[in-house]
């Protein structure tokens, strides 16, 4: 009989110690996914907070809201909001813009002026597209090397007019020898089929004659005039054409009506369709000093 009862009470202890780990673990577990559940409900109340506010109106609105960037959900709704384009850049008059860029000019050569102007187009849509050439009222400073591909009478106009390299086979031969120490390249139409063959050479350059840019003419000396005393300009992909109009050493009135011009030149290129405001913005700076922003309607009026 007292065999029974202490197998019996052995039992009983055995069952009490395997339910009390029971019970202890099942608690333990339970606290443990207690409070990761308290962990991501008061992360998913902070979540919920930062957006409700924001308006669910785009994919990169909730992308940017859920990576907690409120600097960028500010800034993205604000842009949202206003949804103006092609704003004008405020700037002083050109004048004094000019007067600032002499000033903050500390270069040990002297520094050429240059004018950069945001135009309102796409370049990359063929017919917006602005380039062509500004013949200035002074020289900017520089001598600009010309090279005339032309014969017989056109050669000799080239000469006259101050063109430094004249030819027709010879100077295609030159040019492919890899000789390109020019600025502006002037060809006469009867002398293009020799042109071409240089293309590959002159096109990445920014050389090869264009009749678009008025440099294949029959009128040479014309042409080799306004090279010497003018400015190319292009438009690059957003829009925005740069050209020298100067340098620091020269006297102001000389680089404004120069950048004046220019502009002028720039508004009768203007490409048709495009939309108001054409000339978003104007800036001047010299070679190494920093920019400085010109009032758009003071630039672009003829003083």
């Amino acid at each position: 009989a007292l065999a029974h009862v202490g197998k019996a009470n052995t039992l009983i202890l055995v069952f009490k110690l395997c339910w009390g780990l029971f019970v202890d673990e099942f608690w333990l577990k339970s606290s443990f996914f207690c409070t990761a559940a308290t962990s991501i409900s008061l992360k998913f109340q902070k979540l919920t907070i930062v957006l409700n506010p924001i308006p669910w109106n785009c994919s990169m609105l909730r992308r940017l809201c859920s990576s907690g960037s409120a600097t960028l959900q500010r800034g993205l709704a604000t842009k949202a909001k206003s949804g103006k384009k092609s704003q004008i850049t405020p700037g002083i008059a050109l004048n004094d813009a000019l007067a600032q860029v002499k000033d903050g000019a500390k270069a040990k050569f002297d520094e050429t002026v240059e004018l950069s102007v945001n135009l309102n187009v796409d370049p990359r849509k063929s017919d917006q597209m602005v380039r062509g050439s500004a013949t200035l009222p002074h020289s900017i400073g520089k001598n600009i090397r010309v090279a005339v591909f032309a014969r017989g009478a056109a050669a000799d106009d080239a000469e006259a007019a101050g063109a430094e390299f004249v030819g027709a086979e010879d100077l295609v031969e030159k040019v492919k020898g890899g000789f390109t120490d020019f600025d502006r390249a002037i060809a006469a139409p009867d002398v293009m089929p020799l042109v071409g063959r240089v293309a590959k050479i002159l096109g990445p350059r920014g050389l090869m004659p264009n009749p678009k840019l008025g440099t294949v003419t029959p009128n040479v000396s014309a042409a080799v005039k306004s090279a010497k005393g003018g400015v190319m300009f292009r438009a690059e992909k957003a829009g925005i054409v740069h050209a020298p109009i100067g340098k620091v050493s020269q006297e102001g009135t000389v680089v404004e009506e120069n950048a004046r011009a220019l502009i002028q030149a720039l508004s009768d290129a203007r490409p048709k369709g495009v939309k108001e405001p054409y000339i978003k913005g104007v800036h001047v700076c010299s070679t190494m000093g920093k920019g400085v922003a010109v009032d758009v309607t003071d630039a672009a009026s003829q003083q």
